[in-house]
This record gives structure tokens, C-alpha cells and sequence, in this order.
């Protein structure tokens, strides 16, 4: 019965999606959904998150349809990861972590800090689960380049460079990135 309950959890956010992706999966059980805002280059935009045991699924919310708009699969292998931001930030945004895999890293952040504590820990779980599998992973494997708005730092982040980023000067400039 549990697992047949499991199955139906998975099947049900496939649903939301409107058949636009294919999440059901022998070993994969939903662990949480919840709503996180994403740090990107304009605006930040607020997605659905479904965290299951070996993936993190996100979608937005069109004004006018009632289905999830799909964005992105991240796997959990051996380069996921969830950690405070390595910047002390600049914005007030809130409560933010880092999402790093090997598909797509970025900052999310949500207003409470016991929601950014139940997302953190759940993945970590969810990682830490991986690690115990003992699964043989792809040594090559590295994570993706973290994107970061320009005013999140001062500095270029390369140590043999630090470059001070101004209003002509900016991060994209520099001849590091």
C-alpha cells in the first residue's frame, strides 16, 4: 500500500505538469514541495520546487493556465550540493542558500528561515542517502558554474586577480570571466 502510495505522489506532480515531463521512476519517491524564489539575471522569479530522493524539480506558475510551466531536473549525485552562499550579500533577500549540481547552480532564498531550514536539510538527506548507495559516479562530473548578479560582489572572485568592480568597471568586464 505504501509503495503504491508513493507512486501516486510522483504520478500527481507529473500531472501538475501537464504531461510535459516524465517524473515517474522505479526507485524515486516525492519528498517535499514548497515554493522558493531563484536569483536571476533580471528579475527573481518564484518556482515550485518538488525535491524527491534522487532529483529536485522545478516549474513556474503562468498567470493564465492552470499547469506548472517545466524548467529543470537536477540530478542528486555526487556534485549536488546545498550550502549558505560563499558572498555575504550585498541585497536583503531574505534567507538564501546555494543550489549546485551538475546541470544548473543558483542562489534561491525564501522569507522564512524555518522553510530555508526544512529545504536545506531535506537535500541534504537526500544527498547523504546517495553517498550511502555507494553508487560509482562519473569521475568527471563537476558542478555548474554558479551564476551571480553583478551586484552581489565588490571584487572579482579570482584571488590572483581583484579586480574592484565599479560602475564602468563591471564584473563581466573583467578579463578573468
Amino acid at each position: 500500500m505504501k509503495e503504491n502510495t508513493r507512486r501516486e505522489q510522483v504520478k500527481e506532480v507529473e500531472e501538475r505538469f501537464g504531461g510535459s515531463i516524465v517524473l515517474l521512476a522505479p526507485a524515486r519517491r516525492f519528498v517535499m514541495e514548497g515554493n522558493l524564489c531563484k536569483i536571476e539575471r533580471r528579475d527573481d522569479r518564484d518556482y515550485v520546487f518538488f525535491l524527491f530522493t534522487d532529483c529536485l524539480v522545478y516549474g513556474s506558475q503562468p498567470s493564465f493556465a492552470t499547469n506548472l510551466k517545466y524548467q529543470n531536473t537536477l540530478p542528486i549525485d555526487s556534485v549536488f550540493e546545498v550550502k549558505e552562499p560563499h558572498l555575504k550579500l550585498q541585497n536583503d533577500f531574505g534567507f538564501v542558500f546555494e543550489i549546485h549540481s551538475s546541470v544548473e547552480s543558483f542562489c534561491v532564498y525564501t522569507d522564512d528561515e524555518e522553510t530555508k531550514k526544512k529545504w536545506v536539510e531535506a537535500m541534504l538527506k537526500q544527498k547523504n542517502d546517495y553517498k550511502e548507495l555507494g553508487v560509482r559516479t562519473n569521475q568527471d562530473l563537476i558542478a555548474a558554474t554558479m551564476f551571480l548578479p553583478d551586484d552581489f560582489s565588490a571584487i572579482c572572485m579570482i584571488q590572483t586577480c581583484q579586480t574592484k568592480f565599479t560602475f564602468i568597471e563591471r564584473r563581466h568586464h573583467c578579463y578573468y570571466w
